[in-house]
């Protein structure tokens, strides 16, 4: 054939075939997804692998086909036949059910979870700021809607853009709960990626799903190779950072640069969520730029203001309080249903003997901050010294050994500076001039390791600290004056000792209160200095007492952090101590309710997010309970007053935190605005001298919390608990229960000679020993579970849930051996019921509708048609449903009593036409329901057209009356 008649061919063939239709190509059997030109993209229904691909019309011998009916050859048992429906449930990719995702999932969402999910699936396209409060699931909730969207074939790629301290949290949480597989992208692993890849492929378009940092992907070159690609999905985590800086014009270049970024790749984006739990922060043209990101049209400027439209904005947000959650609980049927702990929060006060060798520390400190002034002169380099310094000050606070390391860094650093003779003394003008942009780089980075904001693309705190400690600016004279300073200090930092170290001799006895009747603990650091010397002291002191002692720092290998966290859950004591690498996305609720801050964070955000670890929904605890060492006469008491308490005391008026302190400056300018009057505060006083306060307006002021709790969108959600259990309900009806799949799994198992048997006592955790070849998978698990709360708590047991392999593998071989007639898979039974006053056939049909609007798409469901035998009288399809959830009578069903039954219907030939009456009335029932949901959201998306497709009578259950 010439290809001129291919193409002619293919031409008239495209108008022939249509989403939904069952087709033959290549000697199998596909459904067809999408037919785009002369693309056809199909699914295939009868292949040991059930595969998706593209053909090209033209070229391809492409007939529909009508799936055979079952025969009197069919007739088998009733267990086989429930097994064949229940697969083709389970496999249901465009189901008419409200939720396709939560089966392929290994989490069991709380109904308000399920929020954000519904406002998406209402929307073409996806358009959503996701702002709830800490601890209440943003990631979960983000995650459901690439499920969802995944498996309604809506999305084929994902891009995940977060602080860099966020990339492996959300690798593991996509990977676990979602089975999405996503690579980290970043200039440690792109190596690594590339050597995966065809020559000459790009990691942005070789992988479907990719998680990169913020400030990895604002550089101009990756910048461009990412905006070079289609994004179907987009998730920017911490979205506040990327929101357009107040003073655009004056910002530092990374914060303008990653607005720069995120505009576009929010532009380029077909879906876009954003996620933060703090999206104002008190200026409203930063608040609003989050909303002209989603470019929904909800941002205008009228008289020189910008005004954001509510009613536009409310559909496109998801912002929940604990206690807007706690309220929407009572007005469903969970009214004394409270689904968080109340948090008992302490400050614990280190007290210095005041003639003790601590003090004598911090007393060298202060003086060498006095001297900062004589030795760097009037340099630029002056107000760097002055934050490097206060860094080492943070250190000392933190633990003596901290401290140590960081003087002998420094040491270190000067002396291979002298020895290579790499600064030379020069003009002080020169000097000044030719450095203004590393100083002013430097400087920005070191006062955000300060205030704990987050730091970037760096790969964790250890090596912010190292790089602040070895940073040096100076000529050789005044590095010497340094060092001679930083050697006093080191001489009695090293007279500190564990049994002189009082903030450790505290935290024993507070230890020692908690395992009274707790069994696991928290601790966060800041520094890995500090955690290493943590872990030593505990290990040492309560070895013998048989508890574990468990650290997790950032950059730590994937496995080895899994490993931890498991350990930690599964060992009956245990102390797990942190950094803030796991301040955000992992939760250890289900564990630990007990957690202590070693030292004080100067970020308020960052000490709720570290909370948010224990004190957030599924703490099966009535209480948790959080301490903060506080140590006393220094920064510490000062910022506790000035921001914590203050934070704290608006979070229980408010409901939530206050304005998110993203840059340095901003906490700086608080505290810089106070009269400093505390014991050993030198380096704040020289600090204080470099300028007025540039702080417009004070973030903790009545004026400013009211006017970001009236700009923000609190409880303004329209779904209702009632709706949710609805829905819930709905989705169980059509593609079943996590019960339901437990059930179809050992059921198939059974039935493949496969084994399975129960360990424990309660019905939880099973053994399998998987004997056919088809079923077996790589690194197979034969310890299992069907519960995800017992495959989190103890991670040796796998989790099966409909993404899992061997589900997979169960439901391809019965679609094999269903189309290939290996199997009869009791296509006809029957069974005895109580249910039944006559004779009844329910025909389990597949059907699917084909739905033309923008963008055309198919929809599927399984009808349950029941049929008066011998009245030739379709029943109602909610008494199909009934019916075929009734329980069977223990009564045996002879073959040549179905066999019979069988044959009388075969002889009737107006049941085909009660088969199509029952479809189109449900057809009919299907629009009325679009028509109805288009009113309720206004969408243009539901104007559209719906058919029937094809049909599938998968089997035949014949219902004989007791």
């Amino acid at each position: 054939m010439l290809a001129e008649e291919k193409l002619l061919r293919g031409i008239a063939m495209v108008n022939e075939i249509i989403p939904g239709k069952v087709v033959s190509i290549r000697n199998r059997i596909w459904r067809v997804d999408d037919v785009d030109g002369n693309v056809l993209t199909a699914t295939s229904l009868d292949g040991n692998r059930i595969s998706r691909k593209r053909f090209y019309i033209p070229y391809e011998e492409i007939r529909e086909i009508q799936p055979e009916v079952p025969g009197i050859e069919d007739i088998g048992s009733y267990s086989d036949n429930r097994l064949l429906i229940e697969a083709n449930k389970l496999i249901l990719m465009h189901s008419t059910a409200p939720f396709l995702s939560l089966q392929r999932t290994r989490i069991v969402p709380n109904q308000y979870q399920l929020v954000p999910l519904i406002m998406a699936l209402d929307m073409e396209p996806v358009r959503l700021l996701i702002a709830d409060d800490v601890g209440l699931g943003k990631t979960i909730e983000a995650g459901l809607i690439c499920s969802e969207l995944l498996v309604r074939q809506k999305i084929k790629n994902i891009l995940v853009v977060c602080p860099a301290s966020l990339r492996e949290q959300w690798q593991d949480t996509l990977l676990y709960f979602f089975h999405i597989d996503a690579q980290i992208i970043s200039t440690r692993h792109r190596k690594n990626l590339e050597q995966k890849m065809p020559p000459g492929a790009s990691p942005w378009s070789f992988y479907n799903y990719l998680i990169v940092s913020m400030d990895y992907a604002k550089r101009p070159e990756i910048k461009s190779e990412i905006l070079s690609n289609k994004w179907d999905m987009v998730i920017i985590d911490e979205a506040h950072l990327a929101a357009r800086p107040h003073d655009i014009a004056n910002s530092f270049s990374k914060t303008t640069d990653r607005y720069l970024f995120a505009k576009s790749i929010c532009k380029a984006a077909k879906h876009l969520i954003l996620m933060t739990a703090t999206p104002h922060n008190g200026y409203t043209d930063s608040y609003a730029s989050l909303f002209e990101l989603l470019d929904i049209g909800a941002v205008a400027v009228k008289r020189n203001r910008i005004e954001i439209n509510r009613d536009i904005a409310k559909k496109h947000v998801c912002q929940r309080r604990r206690k807007d959650v706690e309220e929407w609980f009572k007005q469903g049927k969970a009214q004394n249903i409270n689904p968080f702990p109340e948090r008992v929060q302490e400050e614990v006060v280190i007290q210095r003997q005041k003639d003790g060798i601590e003090e004598m520390v911090f007393n060298l400190i202060d003086d060498f901050g006095k001297k900062m002034g004589e030795i760097y002169g009037s340099s630029k380099a002056l107000a760097i010294s002055y934050w490097t310094l206060t860094h080492l000050y943070r250190r000392a606070l933190s633990s003596p050994a901290a401290l140590r390391i960081s003087l002998i860094n420094r040491i270190n650093a000067i002396d291979h500076i002298l020895k290579n003779s790499q600064i030379t003394d020069f003009d002080e003008d020169n000097y000044d001039t030719y450095n203004d942009i590393e100083i002013m780089e430097r400087e920005s980075a070191t006062k955000d390791h300060v205030f704990d904001i987050e730091i970037g693309d760096l790969n964790d705190d250890k090596e912010t600290s190292d790089l602040t400690d070895r940073f040096l600016w100076g000529t050789p004279s005044q590095l010497l004056t340094e060092r001679s300073w930083l050697e006093r200090i080191l001489q009695q930092a090293e007279l500190i000792t564990p049994s002189k170290d009082s903030k450790l001799q505290k935290l024993y006895r507070e230890v020692d209160e908690i395992l009274k009747d707790g069994t696991h603990i928290i601790i966060f650091t800041k520094y890995v200095n500090t955690l290493e010397y943590l872990r030593n002291q505990l290990e040492s002191k309560y070895k013998k007492a048989g508890v574990k002692v468990i650290t997790i720092a950032g950059g730590m290998n994937e496995a080895i952090r899994l490993d931890k966290y498991a350990l930690f859950r599964r060992t009956s004591r245990s102390i797990l101590i942190a950094t803030d690498c796991l301040s955000e996305g992992i939760n250890l609720q289900h564990t630990c309710n007990h957690l202590i801050h070693y030292e004080l964070p100067w970020n308020p955000n960052r000490l709720e997010q570290r909370n948010g670890r224990i004190d957030r929904y599924g703490q099966p605890k009535e209480k948790v309970f959080i301490k903060t060492f506080v140590v006393d006469r220094s920064l510490d008491s000062k910022i506790l007053h000035l921001l914590i308490e203050k934070a704290e005391n608006i979070r229980k008026e408010y409901g939530f935190m206050p304005m998110y302190f993203s840059e340095s400056n901003t906490i700086f300018e608080i505290i810089r605005a106070e009269e400093v009057d505390y014991y050993q505060l030198t380096i704040w006083d020289v600090i204080r001298q470099t300028g007025e306060p540039t702080l417009d307006f004070d973030p903790f002021s009545k004026e400013i919390i009211n006017k970001v709790k009236e700009e923000s969108f609190y409880g303004h959600q329209d779904v209702s608990f009632d709706t949710i259990e609805k829905k819930l309900q709905e989705t169980v009806s059509k593609i079943g229960s996590k019960e339901a799949l437990s059930r179809f799994c050992m059921n198939a198992l059974n039935k493949f000679n496969c084994h399975i048997r129960q360990v424990d006592h309660d019905n939880s955790i099973f053994e399998i020993d998987i004997t056919d070849d088809d079923l077996k998978y790589p690194n197979m698990n034969n310890r299992v579970s069907f519960n995800p709360e017992i495959g989190y708590k103890d991670q040796s047991v796998d989790v099966i849930d409909l993404g899992h392999p061997i589900i997979k593998r169960i439901i391809e071989k019965i679609s094999y051996l269903k189309s290939r007639r290996i199997a009869k898979f009791g296509r006809i039974s029957g069974i005895y019921t109580r249910k039944c006053e006559n004779v009844t056939a329910l025909y389990n049909v597949l059907v699917r509708y084909v739905v033309n609007s923008d963008i055309t798409s198919v929809l599927e469901e399984i009808l349950h048609i029941p049929i008066d035998v011998y009245n030739e009288k379709l029943m109602p399809l909610s008494f199909g449903e009934e019916i075929f959830n009734a329980t069977p009578e223990d009564i045996n069903v002879s073959y040549e009593q179905v066999k019979e039954t069988a044959i009388d219907i075969n002889n009737q030939p107006g049941i085909n036409n009660l088969i199509e009456i029952a479809i189109t009335d449900r057809l009919d029932a299907l629009r009325m329901e679009r028509v109805r949901m288009r009113k309720e959201i206004s969408n243009s998306y539901l104007d559209e057209e719906i058919k029937l497709a094809s049909r599938d009578i998968l089997t035949i259950i014949i219902y004989y009356p007791v």
